[in-house]
C-alpha cells in the first residue's frame, strides 16, 4: 500500500482509525467476549516474535511489570498497569506467536487466553517492515470478534526499506484503529493509548460459499457444546465492546514464575535423552522453522530496565527462600538433627565422594538450585574452601542435573501429572548421580 509517508500519525480526534461513533452494546461474537463489569479492563498484547511487542509493553507500563506463568505451563507472561484516558488498565504481554492455529505450547496458551473471555481488547503489534506476514495474524484475530487495535511498530525500519504504508486506508479496510509507532523511541505511544477506547472487532474477510457454510456448521456445533457445558444460561456473560464499568474481577489465576536453572555444558545429555525418548515414544514431529531476526543495537535505557526487572524478580524470590533455608539449617543444627538428616541422604553423597555435611544443602537446594552452594558454604566447617577441586566439580555437576527446583516440579505436576513428574524426579536424580560419579572418576 503506497500513498503517504507513514511518519505522521493523526491525533485521536482525526485519527487514522475508524470513526469513534456509537458502538453496539453487545458483542456479536461471544468467543472473544470479556467478563462484563471487569475493573480494571484487561488489554492483551499479541504479536509475532521480534515485532517489538515486549519493547512496546515496557514503554507503556514501565519496568514495574510482574512476571508469572500460565497455570500448568512454563510459558511466561508479563502483567502491568497503564493509564488510558484517566483509567487504570491491566496490560498482559502474551507470548510471541506466528499463528493462533499452531500446536506450539506458546501458541496454544495465547489462543486459549484470548478465547477464555478474560480479554476486553487486543493490541496487535505488527512489524511494519513485514506487514504482509503480520496481517495473516490480524485475520485470525478478526475471527475471534475481540475489540482490537493494530499497532504498526518499527515504522522507522519500514521507511528505511522504502516501504510506505497508507495507515488510513488500512484502518478503513480492517474497520479498526491503526496506529503507526516506533516503540523503542516512544513514538506513537500516546496515539496508541488514545485509540484504545475506540477498539472494536476487525472486519472479517469474506470467504467462498463452501468455507462460509463450513464455518457456520462449526460455530453451531461449538455453540451447542457451550450451552451443554454451561446449562440453560448458554455460555459466559456477553458484554459490550466499550470499556466495562465497575464490578467483580475475574482474572485467570497465574502461578508464580517458574524459572529454570542454566543448563551449561549438557548438550550431550540432552541429545542422549532425546534419543531415548524417541525410542520410548516414537512418532513424527511437525518440523521446526525458526526466523533469524535482525541484530539491533540495544538502547541503554531498555537494557538497564529489563536487567532491573529480572534482577528484582530474582531477589524478591531468592531472599525469602534463602532466609527459610538458613533458618531450617540452623534449627537442624540447634536440635542436633543435622547428623541424622545427613545420614539419611548418605546414599547420594557417598557415591559422589562428598562429605556427609553436603546432604542437607542438596535437599534444601530443591527449593532453589542457586541456593545449594550458599547452604553448602554454611554447612561445612571452613566453608566451600574445605572441598577439593574435584569435589567442587562433582557437586556442581550433580546439582545441575538432579531434581528440578520445587517451582518446576509443581508446574510439571500440573502439566504432565504427578505420576510422570515422579518419574522425571527419579530420572533426573539418577542422571545427576551417574554423571557425578563419572566425573569423580575422571577428575
Amino acid at each position: 500500500m503506497a500513498a503517504r509517508s507513514p511518519s505522521v500519525v493523526a491525533s485521536p480526534s482525526t485519527s487514522s482509525s475508524s470513526p469513534a461513533g456509537p458502538r453496539p452494546a453487545v458483542a456479536t461474537d461471544r468467543r472473544g467476549a470479556g467478563k462484563a463489569g471487569r475493573s480494571p479492563p484487561r488489554v492483551a498484547l499479541v504479536g509475532q516474535p521480534n515485532a517489538g511487542k515486549s519493547t512496546l509493553f515496557n514503554a507503556i507500563v514501565g519496568y514495574r511489570a510482574v512476571a508469572s506463568n500460565f497455570p500448568g505451563t512454563t510459558v511466561e507472561a508479563l502483567r502491568g498497569r497503564a493509564n488510558v484516558g484517566g483509567r487504570r488498565v491491566e496490560v498482559v504481554d502474551l507470548p510471541g506467536t506466528y499463528s493462533l492455529l499452531g500446536g506450539d505450547l506458546a501458541e496454544r496458551v495465547t489462543r486459549e487466553f484470548l478465547l477464555s473471555g478474560d480479554v476486553d481488547a487486543v493490541i496487535q503489534v505488527a512489524d511494519a517492515s513485514l506487514l504482509g506476514r503480520s496481517l495473516a495474524l490480524t485475520l485470525e484475530l478478526a475471527e475471534l470478534g475481540i475489540p482490537m487495535v493494530l499497532c504498526l511498530n518499527m515504522m522507522d525500519e519500514a521507511e528505511h526499506k522504502g516501504i510506505s504504508i497508507d495507515v488510513d486506508a488500512l484502518a478503513d479496510l480492517l474497520g479498526i484503529p491503526v496506529v503507526a509507532a516506533v516503540a523503542s523511541r516512544g513514538q506513537g505511544l500516546s496515539e496508541l493509548l488514545a485509540s484504545l477506547p475506540a477498539a472494536k472487532p476487525a472486519r472479517r474477510p469474506p470467504y467462498t460459499a463452501d468455507v462460509e457454510r463450513a464455518l457456520a456448521q462449526i460455530a453451531a456445533t461449538l455453540a451447542d457444546r457451550g450451552r451443554a457445558g454451561h446449562g440453560p444460561g448458554g455460555g459466559p456473560p456477553r458484554r459490550g465492546v466499550g470499556w466495562p464499568g465497575g464490578g467483580d474481577r475475574d482474572r485467570p489465576s497465574l502461578s508464580r514464575p517458574v524459572p529454570a536453572p542454566p543448563r551449561v555444558g549438557n548438550v550431550a545429555v540432552v541429545a542422549l535423552a532425546g534419543w531415548v525418548l524417541t525410542r520410548l515414544f516414537p512418532g513424527e514431529g511437525p518440523g521446526l522453522i525458526l526466523e533469524i531476526p535482525l541484530y539491533r543495537r540495544p538502547r541503554a535505557k531498555n537494557l538497564l530496565g529489563k536487567t532491573w526487572l529480572r534482577l528484582k524478580g530474582f531477589v524478591a524470590l531468592a531472599w525469602p527462600l534463602l532466609a527459610v533455608s538458613s533458618g531450617l539449617l540452623g534449627l537442624a543444627e540447634a536440635l542436633e538433627w543435622a547428623r541424622g538428616l545427613n545420614a539419611s541422604v548418605r546414599f547420594l553423597t557417598w557415591p559422589l565422594g562428598l562429605p556427609s555435611e553436603a546432604g542437607i544443602p542438596l535437599v534444601l537446594g530443591i527449593l532453589r538450585k542457586e541456593l545449594s552452594l550458599v547452604m553448602l558454604d554454611r554447612a561445612l566447617v571452613g566453608g566451600v574452601a574445605a572441598l577439593t577441586h574435584a569435589q567442587m566439580i562433582v557437586f556442581t555437576v550433580f546439582v545441575l542435573f538432579y531434581v528440578p527446583c520445587l517451582a518446576t516440579v509443581g508446574a510439571l505436576g500440573k502439566e504432565l501429572g504427578w505420576r510422570r513428574t515422579g518419574l522425571v524426579v527419579l530420572g533426573t536424580t539418577a542422571v545427576g548421580l551417574l554423571l557425578g560419579a563419572l566425573v569423580r572418576l575422571l577428575v
